[in-house]
């Protein structure tokens, strides 16, 4: 049973994590017939007892999840806490159909706390222990941060519990915090504030909501900029606010009887005059005519000045869309070398807004975007390959550089990916990890070997040149993760010149043309390996 709630702890907790990453894994506990979370290390409050189960670990496999490397498992019967086993971290993260339950001997450790039946009394401990079940419904990235459904915090003196109390934890999913931050972006109306055009705005939100999701209270703490009085802060406020308050639902979580505040990141809110105008991820585009053609446009030149943004608001429909948090998508062209304004609709529906109304027009009529300065970037035919590196180019791209209106200067694009040969390199990366290679370099015993590689290429696919960096790893994880021991660059070391004539059994790369220019092919590729 452990080790069933154990694999599935595990899924929340990957282990190749930065050594920044110190969320925990918690250690277990039997009560009645359940083996529940417990969040708490009672072996770590006695430094004694600490350091000797830490001699007795093997520290194989080592996690950032478990910096203690173990995992205990503990008991509350008859009102006491007791100490069952202490699993090894060599077994906790290895896999269970290949390598046993290793525990730790805890004779010599534990034996003055044994009672007349063996069992280990945890008469050392006082304090609380918070014992969880249930579904996890909040996290926080560092040690014990963990809220469960199901929780039970327990008061011991010297092994005994003389207190114990239950807690329902909830939370009632609103809309996700990202999508408030990123609706949140759009919002700020900078332009409002002379002082602000060349200045950015930093500010921390909290959000207390009421039980069904709508706010109870906001507070905002504006970092920078940090020299302005407290009523241009007010002010700011209030903007805020205002925006907050148009999100349909936020998240519910009560924990302990409380309702939590909603705490958000720190929240550029604001980077100068004509911030709002760039382009917002997974935010649907606007589109732009230009030579008879239709592009999306990734970008939005009515918010390069927010106080004309201001003037669309009122026309817009009271409705969350977390793929258009501006309300609108728009209509361009580019004519005669100006950008023009022809349609502004409601999301992403074909419902127009009245331009004659925001504008002040008379009939239908283009507008002249020459509030607008700066560089549209206009896209056609599809990413080029699914890649987040690439993600934002296009088969087809037009930069237009843009000054009060007038395109004053225009670069065109035709982006092309031809695939290489993916058989030919699985071969070569299975070649390059036989025994028979490495094994004239006794130096390498229990040593891993792995090449970092740029190759230049033709338009055809074939190598122009290959540049290697090979990197030496030790092996053993005893004392955590290990970084590389060795950096080789002279490409004519041996190591070197075993990867580099493998990669050349290659005969076709994959071609990214972009922008005019052949991509460098970059990867990394594994010689020899650890199990070797």
């Amino acid at each position: 049973m452990a080790r069933k709630l154990l694999l599935f702890h595990l899924l929340s907790f990957c282990c190749l994590l930065s050594a920044n990453a110190t969320g925990q894994i918690p250690d277990l506990i039997i009560v009645g017939k359940d083996t529940m979370l417990l969040l708490a290390t009672p072996i770590e409050h006695d430094s004694i007892l600490c350091r000797q189960v830490d001699e007795r670990l093997s520290k194989k496999n080592f996690c950032t999840a478990c910096w203690r490397g173990y995992q205990a498992l503990w008991q509350i019967e008859n009102g006491e806490l007791s100490l069952i086993q202490i699993e090894d971290s060599k077994s906790l993260f290895a896999d269970p159909d290949t390598v046993p339950e290793i525990t730790v001997d805890m004779n010599g450790i534990f034996d003055k706390y044994r009672n007349k039946e063996g069992k280990v009394i945890a008469t050392w401990f006082s304090g609380k222990l918070k014992v969880a079940s249930g579904e996890l419904i909040h996290y926080v990235h560092t040690g014990f941060e963990q809220e469960y459904e199901h929780e039970t915090n327990y008061q011991v003196e010297q092994g005994k519990i003389i207190s114990q109390t239950s807690y329902q934890n909830s939370l009632k999913k609103g809309t996700p915090i990202k999508e408030v931050m990123s609706f949140l972006t759009t919002q700020f109306n900078g332009d409002r504030f002379p002082e602000l055009a060349n200045q950015k705005v930093v500010v921390h939100i909290k959000v207390l909501p009421k039980v069904d999701g709508s706010i109870d209270n906001v507070k905002v703490h504006i970092y920078f900029p940090d020299s302005i009085t407290e009523e241009r802060k007010k002010l700011y406020t209030e903007q805020i606010s205002t925006a907050l308050h148009k999100v349909p639902r936020w998240d519910v979580l009560t924990v302990r009887n409380k309702i939590w505040e909603v705490n958000t990141e720190v929240l550029h809110l604001w980077k100068k005059k004509g911030c709002k105008a760039i382009y917002q991820e997974k935010q649907v585009m606007d589109t732009l005519l230009y030579n008879d053609t239709v592009y999306a446009l990734r970008g939005f030149p009515l918010q390069y000045d927010m106080n004309l943004y201001e003037k669309v608001k009122p026309y817009l429909k009271e409705e969350w869309r977390n793929d258009c948090f501006r309300g609108y998508t728009g209509q361009w062209k580019i004519e005669n070398g100006k950008l023009y304004l022809t349609n502004l609709f409601h999301g992403t529906s074909t419902s127009p807004l009245p331009l004659d109304s925001i504008f002040g027009i008379i009939g239908k009529q283009s507008i002249e975007a020459s509030w607008f300065s700066g560089k549209l970037h206009l896209v056609r035919g599809g990413t080029l390959i699914d890649s987040y590196e690439f993600r934002d180019i296009y088969k087809k791209e037009i930069f237009c550089e843009v000054k009060e209106g007038k395109v004053i200067q225009q670069n065109t694009y035709n982006n092309s990916f031809t695939p290489g040969d993916g058989e030919a390199l699985k071969q070569c990366e299975e070649k390059l990890q036989e025994t028979e290679i490495w094994s004239k370099f006794p130096e390498l015993k229990g040593k891993s070997v792995h090449c970092r590689y740029q190759i230049s290429l033709r338009p055809d696919g074939t190598t122009d040149s290959t540049t290697c960096t090979a990197y030496v790893n030790g092996c053993d994880w005893s004392q955590g993760p290990q970084r590389y021991h060795e950096e080789i660059t002279n490409q004519e070391h041996p190591y070197i010149r075993i990867f580099k004539k493998a990669l050349q059994t290659v005969p076709r790369w994959d071609v990214l043309y972009i922008r005019d220019k052949i991509r460098e092919y970059e990867n990394w590729i594994d010689g020899k390996r650890c199990d070797d």
